[in-house]
């Protein structure tokens, strides 16, 4: 064989080499990034409020009238910080002067309030959210010293009959990556049927 015929095929197999390398490293990295949960679950308990989908081991609470907490049930029982789904009812638009009165609000008397320790970490910036104008923000932070670190992402919107509602995902940062998919999932379910 012809030493030009063996470069050749020294070349041919090095090329292989690199394409099986890319391959492998490629196939890894995609079934590494985090997926949603299936949403097997609805909540329909509220016909005139509001309906979502969760994942099969989430639950949910309702602590008090216009308020519900969904979450893995550890985390609901507080025995183990992780990822949750809050929605809450408030007042009609007409209690506030404007939507970004009603966040600033929710803001101010929650999470942004002295005796937490949460910081903005965006913008609040206008969407769209189920055809309706909305308003998000991102916050990091945690609700006293003995609570890991958090995110969480609020969106605020109305009803149709323009009662307020602010919708919440938050998990401790270290699991923020992996359960976003599934806390953007569980967002886009949701349905205002008021």
């Amino acid at each position: 064989m012809s030493k030009r015929a063996l470069v050749l095929i020294a070349v041919g197999i090095v090329f292989i080499a690199v394409g099986m390398v890319v391959f492998v490293v490629a196939s890894t990295s995609q079934s590494d990034a985090p997926t949603a949960l299936e949403l097997t679950r609805s909540f329909d308990e509220s016909p005139t409020g509001f309906s979502f989908r969760y994942p099969d081991d989430w639950r949910y609470t309702i602590p008090m009238r216009g308020l519900l907490i969904s979450g893995l049930p550890e985390t609901l029982n507080n025995e183990e910080a992780g990822p949750t789904f809050t929605i809450q009812r408030t007042q009609p638009l007409s209690t506030y002067p404007t939507l970004e009165d009603a966040m600033d609000l929710y803001l101010r008397r929650g999470a942004l309030s002295t005796e937490r320790q949460w910081t903005q970490t965006s913008d609040i910036t206008p969407i769209t959210f189920l055809g309706r104008e909305a308003l998000t923000v991102d916050l990091q932070g945690r609700d006293n010293e003995a609570s890991p670190q958090q995110n969480s992402r609020i969106i605020v919107t109305t009803s149709e009959n323009t009662f307020v509602y602010v919708m919440v995902v938050t998990a401790p940062v270290t699991v923020w990556e992996r359960f976003l998919p599934t806390l953007q999932a569980i967002l886009e379910s949701v349905e205002i049927l008021e």
